[in-house]
């Protein structure tokens, strides 16, 4: 009978008693596929029938979807699926064709040669082989017990004229493990003497090595980009520590850039530098506690310069993303601070900026400017009350003379405004 494995390749006959299946080359039947071993499975030919074997393959073999056991022999039955790795096969199984009959010779070649050649009918019923009786003469009468619907066999075919079947080496045989034998199967404590486990691709190694590579990259390039967006978000901490660098560092554009866009249509950037060079050197600056509420937080700051500490609140909006100052650090004292250093200065704008709105709609900078030329003053004694404040200012003019008067200062809270502590007069 013909067997053959039926496939992705094509049809391949079982041409060999030991077929042999794997990834190796010097296999009966080659099959490239990853989860195939070198030498994975083999199919023999058992008197009428033939047999697969799993000669202790990584991924199993499979008939009907159903595992074999390693080095265990099962009998294949017509339309068979045999799945090795990712590849299946189907086995198929056919009587083996019969030989064709030597054709007869031509009557005009038998009549030529009858006179020399004579014909089985010809010799007598006395010529017979290995007892059998030979047909008798024509005319004759078949001797009793013969059979008269006898007819004469074919032609002789010499041997020669037979197809010689090609020989297939045969491989050496691998030896039978009973079920049940300690580490026949996968995973089962020892070893199988004598039997070492069929060589890996060593692409398989390499492309297990390519897929951990991307992994890992993958994953730090993960970490990484989440490790980036933490630490580099706004956030208000970052913003007011922002702040108070650029102040100790008296980068004043670097700390106006951190207010909000509403404060900077407010204030412009040379009234924001020279209210912060009014209040003396910055020495420290630090942010005590935040709170958060949605888009916007508040956090108390402070500051130390010109001898004196003030501490207070300021407010953060979050714009695009991006949390800014929308209220500055600001008290009763920090303002008469810097009033008192921007008329020792002569910076009369700046001391003008020290006043309420309404003071300003009564005098203009210019009428300040020459009211307070070549004045100094002092202040203690400062009170605060809610919005409202008072304390006590010593004036003194180019002459030397001094003179005390209360002064009133309010906290503005009009949203048209900076939200700063300003003279409102005496």
């Amino acid at each position: 009978m013909e067997a053959a494995l039926s496939g992705p390749m094509g049809r391949t006959v079982i041409e060999s008693a030991i077929f042999t299946i794997g990834s190796s080359p010097d296999n009966s039947l080659v099959l490239n596929d990853v989860k195939v071993s070198a030498h994975h499975a083999e199919i023999r030919q058992e008197d009428q029938s033939y047999t697969i074997t799993d000669l202790g393959s990584t991924h199993g073999v499979y008939v009907n979807e159903q595992r074999l056991d390693w080095n265990t022999p099962h009998q294949l039955a017509p339309g068979n699926s045999i799945t090795l790795g990712d590849t299946t096969l189907r086995f198929e199984e056919n009587d083996a064709p019969q030989y064709a009959q030597a054709p007869n010779r031509n009557s005009d070649e038998a009549t030529e040669n009858s006179a020399s050649n004579p014909t089985l009918a010809d010799i007598p019923p006395s010529h017979s082989a290995y007892g059998v009786v030979l047909p008798f003469p024509p005319g004759s009468q078949p001797p009793p017990g013969t059979n008269p619907a006898y007819s004469s066999p074919q032609s002789y075919m010499p041997p020669s004229q037979f197809q010689q079947q090609s020989y297939m080496p045969q491989y050496a045989q691998q030896p039978y493990i009973p079920p049940g034998y300690p580490g026949y199967y996968p995973g089962y404590p020892g070893s199988m003497p004598g039997y070492a486990p069929p060589a890996q691709p060593a692409r398989r190694a390499t492309r297990r090595m390519l897929w951990i590579i991307v992994s890992a990259l993958l994953i730090v390039g993960i970490v990484g980009g989440a490790a980036y967006i933490f630490f580099t978000r706004s956030t208000p901490e970052k913003t007011s520590s922002a702040f108070c660098d650029s102040l100790l560092g008296q980068n004043y554009q670097g700390a106006y850039d951190q207010l909000s866009s509403s404060l900077q249509s407010i204030v412009a950037e040379p009234q924001f530098a020279g209210d912060i060079k009014a209040q003396g050197r910055i020495t420290a600056c630090a942010l005590q506690t935040t709170s958060v509420t949605g888009n916007s937080a508040t956090a108390n700051m402070t500051e130390m310069s010109s001898g004196q500490t003030f501490t207070g609140s300021i407010a953060l909006d979050q714009e695009n993303n991006t949390w800014k100052i929308r209220n500055l650090l600001t008290t009763p004292s920090l303002t008469l601070t810097r009033f008192c250093n921007a008329l020792r200065g002569g910076d009369f704008q700046t001391a003008y900026n020290q006043l309420s709105s309404t003071y300003q709609q009564a005098h203009t900078e210019a009428e300040f400017a020459q009211s307070f030329l070549g004045v100094t003053c002092t202040f203690n004694s400062v009170n605060t009350s809610g919005l409202t404040a008072t304390a006590n200012v010593s004036f003194t003019d180019a002459t030397g003379t001094t003179t005390s008067v209360p002064v009133a200062l309010s906290q503005d809270l009009n949203p048209k405004s900076d939200g700063d502590w300003k003279i409102n007069g005496r």
